[in-house]
């Protein structure tokens, strides 16, 4: 069988899947066991009209202002918005591969670290009632049947994708928005290591939609070394691009940490403003904390 481009062994593959589905339901719970659990639009209940209270209903369920206005006791009923689609676009390009300089073959790699934050969004938003869809690998976008079979079968794609091919970020969305056209939110999972010009078009022709708005969350996964080249002599190599940046010195590792933060302040300013935002997960580090952060609160409005 085929995920990114090689060959995966199946009985590998279905082992990590079932692992997968157990961590994700696990940070999921963590994540949403938080003050703030929400994914986008339609997170909180919404008001829809005010009842008379009946015989036998408690004080605390009196809405005392309302009651007053009224003069007669009644409650305030809420009602949950009407459910949302949420698309996941995991990056498992040649980038995704890296663990990080010394790592052993066994250490979490990107691609590891985004599978397990996607597989957690799913659960979160299936255990929500919404409809979710995962835009990974050469297959194309499946929506997730709602429960615990979505969320097997979204485990089931996710561990099959090995981290090789091309594809940058811009086109993952790009796939995204023609292949999920209904959704109300995109989550991409990716190192974004492309050009941020690139990145800024296609995030235009995703929060751009007839019919309304659509929003648009990055989770960046960087290894410690991406972010903080150590002055360690040798060269870094895009296994994508081919390019090479020699590290020689304390000097040279210096401009390269430069350079990656002055690339990821831009990342970020393309992720931000309406309907739009940016969280890092540093691979190692707990995925519960990055998804709160991520979506501790509404995309600005």
């Amino acid at each position: 069988m085929r995920g990114g481009g090689r060959e995966v062994d199946a009985a590998a593959a279905a082992e990590t899947a079932r692992g997968l589905e157990i961590a994700a339901r696990a940070v999921a719970q963590r994540w949403r066991a938080g003050r703030h659990a929400a994914t986008g639009p339609g997170e909180a209940d919404e008001f829809y009209e005010f009842r008379r209270v009946g015989p036998g209903e408690t004080a605390a369920r009196v809405d005392w202002r309302a009651s007053a206005r009224r003069d007669e006791p009644v409650s305030s009923v809420r009602r949950r918005q009407a459910s949302m689609t949420v698309a996941v676009a995991v990056d498992s390009s040649a980038s995704m591969g890296f663990r990080g300089l010394g790592a052993a073959p066994t250490d979490p790699s990107k691609l590891d670290a985004a599978r397990l934050l996607a597989a957690a969004v799913i659960a979160a938003v299936l255990a929500r009632g919404d409809r979710a869809a995962l835009v990974a690998g050469d297959a194309p976008v499946e929506p997730a049947a709602p429960g615990r079979s979505g969320l097997v079968r979204a485990c089931d794609r996710l561990a099959r994708l090995t981290p090789a091919g091309r594809e940058p970020l811009s086109a993952l969305l790009d796939r995204a928005r023609a292949e999920a056209p209904a959704a109300d939110l995109i989550v991409a999972v990716s190192d974004a290591l492309e050009p941020v010009e690139a990145l800024a078009r296609a995030a235009s022709r995703i929060t751009r939609r007839r019919g309304g708005p659509r929003d648009l969350a990055l989770i960046r996964v960087l290894t410690a070394d991406e972010i903080a080249p150590p002055a360690t002599p040798g060269a870094l190599v895009d296994p994508e691009t081919g390019a090479r940046a020699s590290v020689r010195d304390s000097a040279s590792a210096a401009r390269a940490a430069r350079a990656v933060e002055a690339h990821t302040r831009a990342v970020s300013r393309v992720f931000s403003g309406p309907g739009r935002r940016c969280g890092l997960h540093i691979v190692g580090e707990g995925p519960a904390s990055t998804l709160a952060a991520l979506f501790a609160r509404r995309p600005a409005q």
